[in-house]
């Protein structure tokens, strides 16, 4: 028997149905974030562990769009490629300049001995010779072994390009891919004679872009090939000093690069590969797998609770009778079983005796 209330009705949706729906969105968008994190493949390096190689740090400093390839033309003579007195005498700062190197005083050379460079010139000035020759002599005249532990590892293309002032004289080391290896001697063009070999290479570097660095070697290793173009290129590496930023003609047009003058150009080793320790992911997957349905469990359970409580407090409000209600009953005769069956049948007499028309 349901009776009539004048009381209104709490909403379906109350707070505490309302933090339901709550927490159901909010595990929704854990499980999308959940999804977009774990397609990613980084994510999972701990579970399935690959040898990688050692990685390369991005060195920070000014981007190649920085950098400034405009080639000034002053009307100085320039050298032709390969024209430079060989025998001569050096003076006594020169000579200097070699003990003082080998008595482990490599990394920079002095500032006087550059006082006659010049930047964004074309191949090598007059009055840069005597440096340049210099330079070549220290390198020869200096073991590989020191000069490599000697160098800078952290100078980056455009950091040479726009510090070139700062960094002249200085012994870095370059890496990367060369595209030509091109042999050339030293011209007297007084005895009209060629001396001391040396090696031209045009190097690419992973921050240059197709902007190459120049270098002039004094030796190049016996398994680098030789040629105008190499194929698809050698990766190599040496240490030499930096020398100037060197104008050159190129396919579109006058350019400048980075002219450092090396030892030897060697092949770039291989980069070592980084063993990672395994492990056995077995218990970490079976422990997930275990939390992951003993949480579903819980949370199945903690909803079928609350709908079974919701359904029996609005069974029990819609269905309990109010004071009033109760209070109404009171006034209304009360009846026994046996006086209402015995009213209705003294009325079903009644209606037979009636006469029929």
């Amino acid at each position: 028997m349901r009776f009539r209330s004048n009381r209104s009705q709490n909403p379906w949706l109350n707070r505490r149905d309302q933090f339901r729906l709550l927490r159901l969105v909010g595990g929704l968008a854990f499980i999308l974030i959940a999804m977009k994190v774990t397609a990613e493949a980084d994510f999972w390096w701990w579970m399935f562990p690959a040898e990688q190689k050692n990685p390369v740090t991005a060195q920070a400093g000014p981007a190649l769009d920085d950098v400034r390839f405009n080639v000034q033309l002053d009307g100085v003579r320039a050298a032709s490629g390969g024209e430079f007195v060989s025998e001569r005498s050096l003076p006594a700062s020169a000579i200097e300049v070699v003990d003082r190197t080998k008595r482990g005083a490599l990394s920079q050379l002095p500032a006087a001995m550059f006082a006659g460079v010049e930047d964004d010139t074309l191949n090598i000035r007059n009055d840069e010779r005597d440096a340049y020759l210099q330079t070549l002599d220290i390198l020869r005249a200096s073991d590989d072994t020191v000069l490599k532990s000697a160098a800078a590892t952290d100078v980056s293309f455009p950091v040479l390009m726009i510090e070139t002032d700062h960094y002249r004289g200085r012994l870095i080391r370059v890496s990367g891919t060369a595209r030509r290896i091109a042999p050339f001697k030293l011209r007297d063009s007084e005895a009209e004679r060629t001396t001391e070999q040396l090696f031209d290479v045009w190097v690419f570097t992973p921050e240059s872009g197709n902007n190459p660095v120049h270098l002039i070697a004094t030796g190049l290793a016996s398994d680098i090939p030789v040629g105008e173009s190499v194929g698809d290129g050698i990766d190599i590496e040496a240490v030499g000093y930096v020398f100037k930023r060197q104008g050159y003609a190129s396919n579109g047009g006058l350019h400048v690069a980075p002219l450092v003058l090396a030892k030897t150009i060697e092949r770039r080793p291989a980069p070592v590969a980084t063993p990672i320790e395994r492990f056995d992911i077995t218990p970490y997957v079976v422990g997930f797998v275990v939390v992951a349905l003993l949480s579903i469990a819980v949370f199945l359970w903690r909803f079928r609770s609350e709908d079974r409580k919701f359904e029996q407090e609005h069974i029990e409000r819609l269905t309990t009778a109010s004071e009033e209600e109760l209070d109404s009953l009171r006034d209304i005769p009360q009846e026994s079983p046996e006086e209402f069956l015995a009213k209705i049948q003294s009325e079903q007499t009644s209606e037979a005796d009636l006469p029929r028309t």
